[in-house]
């Protein structure tokens, strides 16, 4: 059963929602799963695992398997990158394919899973620009929009990292806001939701 939808710009929105969501989803784990996560975001410690040329090498080559074991109806966007850039390196370059790696701490199942949504994401919110699955967005790609958002301070890198070196990104929209995100949140709403 999926969770009902809980999105802050609604005017029924009740903060403690999230809280609850968050708790149910924490007491579904173990002592140790709950730990070692609440380790990694105090700093205290990493999940990743330590890394070896070694390991890169076998995971990178397991992750090609898995993206071929997945169902070509499931990876619109990769079978798109492969064929209009089949000599292009961005897809198949190695440093891209570690993000999603790392990301999903080398599970090789996830990361495919994940590499093939973020580019069936880029299709969409940016109106099936093919050119995109050949090269990382860039701020030309934004419409005035999203380059206004940008602009207002809403979404912000912060210069510091936390305890962990990990880049701290900071989002605080306001109601004025929200129509640039309606696209993304509600496809964001369903990625978030699947994952849980």
């Amino acid at each position: 059963m999926v969770a009902k939808a809980i999105h802050y710009a609604d005017e029924n929105f009740d903060p403690r929602q999230v809280d609850i969501l968050l708790a149910t989803e924490l007491n579904k784990l173990s002592f140790n799963s709950r730990e070692c996560i609440n380790e990694e975001i105090h700093g205290v410690c990493c999940l990743a695992p330590k890394e070896t040329p070694e390991m890169l090498e076998i995971a990178l080559v397991k992750l090609s398997m898995e993206l071929d074991n997945i169902p070509c109806s499931e990876k619109q966007g990769f079978l798109q990158s492969q064929q209009f850039f089949p000599k292009n390196r961005y897809v198949n370059d190695r440093s891209f394919r570690l993000m999603f790696l790392r990301c999903e701490l080398f599970d090789v199942r996830k990361a495919a899973i994940r590499l093939v949504r973020h580019l069936d994401f880029v299709l969409e919110i940016f109106d099936n620009n093919k050119e995109l699955l050949g090269r990382p967005v860039r701020l030309t790609d934004l419409g005035p929009k999203a380059i206004k958002l940008l602009r207002s301070g809403s979404l912000q890198l912060l210069p510091v990292r936390d305890n962990s070196g990990r880049r701290v990104f900071v989002v605080s929209t306001f109601k004025r806001e929200y129509d640039v995100l309606t696209r993304v949140s509600s496809k964001l709403k369903k990625c978030f939701l699947s994952r849980i």
